[in-house]
């Protein structure tokens, strides 16, 4: 999210849509197709659904991923951050109404990254769209109220980040 790709590639993170969000950042797409392919075999049933669909849109099979993300969405899952990620993948589909749907189903659920939200190249497909305004002010009331609160409790010294 802070956009420091060459850094998650370094590190041992063990989040496969992460990195392959990173490798097409970078535009190693094909790569991260395989990257995909490779993990798909190693992850729980959950995480296996998340990463068929990335493939899928990735490979250029758009109604399958479309499919495949609804189904995750409309699935018991509520993680909000998961839920951001599906619906920029919807938005890059073309699927406008679904992803601003889920994007509503992560601000909810507590999704307020609003530098992310304001300038992810991947929901450029419904940024002009009333509901997506809706949805980026939230975001920014929320995450301006984080902000505060952070600052508030002194959070930069707690963290020694001052």
């Amino acid at each position: 999210m802070l956009r420091e790709y060459q850094a998650v590639l370094a590190s041992t993170v063990e989040a496969p849509v992460v990195v392959a969000f990173s490798l097409v950042a970078l535009g190693r797409e094909r790569e991260a197709v395989e990257f995909l392919a490779e993990k798909d075999k190693k992850v729980p049933a959950k995480i296996r659904l998340i990463i068929g669909a990335l493939r899928a849109l990735l490979e250029g099979r758009r109604d399958e991923a479309i499919a495949s993300i609804q189904a995750i969405a409309a699935s018991d899952f509520r993680d909000a951050e998961g839920l951001y990620y599906l619906a920029r993948q919807l938005a890059y589909a073309g699927a406008a109404d679904e992803a601003i749907t889920v994007l509503q189903r992560a601000t909810g659920a507590g999704f307020w990254c609003y530098p992310l939200l304001a300038s992810d190249e991947w929901l450029d497909p419904v940024r002009h769209r009333p509901e997506f305004g809706a949805v980026l002010r939230r975001a920014e009331q929320e995450h301006d109220l984080a902000v505060a609160a952070f600052a508030a409790a002194g959070g930069d010294q707690i963290l020694g980040s001052d």
